[in-house]
């Protein structure tokens, strides 16, 4: 098994969902078969979405604002809870830990770890 292999392995498997939002258009670059679970969407549901548009419009405004001033090396809160549209149209609470993704010193974008807020 390559290297390669090997990351995608446990990015798959591990019990968490994981989700990769690129810089600078927020464009859902990878994710784990978890955030999938999570978010009750299929691959297909996801293909060429952006952050936002699994953020109910209200909330978007302020998701961007906090994207992009973590792209732009501001100090933001890692943590937060938002609230987005699952795969069956609901509105759910889901908790985030966030982090730039970046390739050598080249911010390329933001990794998300997403959970259910319990009670949902």
């Amino acid at each position: 098994m390559n290297n390669y292999e090997g990351y995608k392995s446990i990015f798959d498997s591990v019990n968490c969902a994981i989700a990769v939002f690129s810089n600078p258009d927020g464009m859902l670059i990878a994710f784990n078969k978890k955030f999938l679970e999570v978010l009750g969407y299929s691959e297909d549901d996801v293909k060429d979405k952006k952050f936002y548009d699994f953020v109910v419009p209200e909330d978007v405004p302020c998701v961007e604002k906090n994207f992009r001033a973590r792209i732009e090396g501001e100090d933001v809160e890692d943590n937060c809870v938002v609230r987005v549209i699952d795969g069956s149209g609901a509105v759910i609470s889901i908790g985030l830990n966030c982090s730039l993704y970046k390739v050598g010193e080249h911010v390329k974008g933001v990794s998300v770890l997403v959970r259910k807020v319990n009670g949902e």
